[in-house]
């Protein structure tokens, strides 16, 4: 029977469990990360502590992307909710562009768990990373799908093809960007431009990928 005296320590075990695969996934990478590794991370004794709670690396890995990409739809719908709300007018690409990549900006800045769960997103988005999509591809990204159809319905006139490599490109420099930036932070302290100056940065980049003249090919 699981009272509450047993599952506050299940909850906490899980808890450290999730933050030290996050923490090896960023530093050595998802595929250089073993079980045991993990444990040891986490103070675990017990071998079969991953096992137990999520079944296997995988549904570590599957629990963490739901985790971490359930919150960041959540808080990208909130911000586009804003963004669209009573009064809005001749809204600009630059400004869907920022529902998309400031969310993660913020968490990346405040919290440490963030900002690894960046320089894991990086590996998910890559092509290396492919064998792990289906677990959050048409999960977790339901407001990145709709931001994008109204980035598109702004009149970039964009061929199919051309469009899913602008999209591929947008991503890969926004989180590489982010990711770059969380490194320099923990390296040294630093970080170049102040919040708010990297802040435009970032979205005025990341906007010319998406709104550059389409190809002539």
């Amino acid at each position: 029977m699981v009272t509450a005296a047993t599952a506050a320590p299940r909850g906490e075990t899980r808890e450290q469990l999730l933050r030290a695969a996050e923490a090896l996934f960023a530093e050595q990478g998802i595929d250089n990360t073993s079980v045991r590794e993990i444990n040891r991370r986490a103070s675990q004794k017990n071998t079969s502590a991953v096992r137990y709670h999520f079944g296997s690396l995988e549904g570590l890995l599957a629990t963490l992307i739901e985790e971490r990409m359930g919150a960041l739809d959540e808080a990208r719908r909130e911000a586009l909710e804003a963004l669209e709300g009573e009064g809005a007018t001749a809204l600009e690409v630059s400004d869907y562009v920022g529902v998309l990549i400031l969310p993660l900006v913020d968490r990346a800045r405040r919290d440490e768990g963030w900002a690894n769960w960046i320089r894991v997103l990086g590996q998910l988005i890559s092509v290396r990373g492919q064998e792990h999509r289906p677990l959050w591809e048409g999960r977790f990204d339901e407001t990145t799908r709709s931001v994008l159809r109204r980035i598109r319905g702004l009149g970039i006139e964009r061929a199919a093809a051309e469009w899913q490599q602008c999209v591929a490109d947008f991503m890969m420099f926004s989180i590489g960007s982010i990711r770059e930036r969380v490194e320099r932070q923990a390296l040294d302290g630093t970080a170049g431009l102040s919040d708010a100056a990297y802040r435009r940065h970032l979205v005025g980049a990341a906007t010319a990928l998406l709104n550059h003249p389409a190809s002539s090919d």
